[in-house]
């Protein structure tokens, strides 16, 4: 399976954005374009990421350098090598 596009990483942010307490405005829109390639965990893991540094720096929220800094750290795992693989097996095994 490919990695989420823009869209489906927008909703899965939405939805991990919806469970921290936030401060300020988050500007999804630039995570969403600086996470291109990732996986739907690995955008969970930007969340989760920036909630642990607002617990280490005893912080009440959640900010949007806090997910911006986390989202520079996760490193996507999906490769552009599986993501060929992926693409070359699904068009060969494609059931009409």
């Amino acid at each position: 399976m490919p990695p989420p596009d823009d869209a489906s990483r927008q909703s899965i942010l939405q939805l991990e954005l919806s469970k921290l307490p936030l401060q300020g405005d988050i500007d999804s829109r630039k995570l969403v374009q600086m996470s291109k390639g990732y996986s739907g965990a690995e955008m969970v893991s930007i969340c989760n990421d920036a909630a642990l540094q607002a617990i280490e720096s005893n912080a009440d929220y959640v900010t949007d350098d806090m997910l911006t800094t986390a989202c520079k750290k996760i490193t996507p795992q999906i490769t552009k090598d599986m993501i060929s693989f992926y693409e070359n097996f699904r068009s060969k095994n494609r059931t009409f």
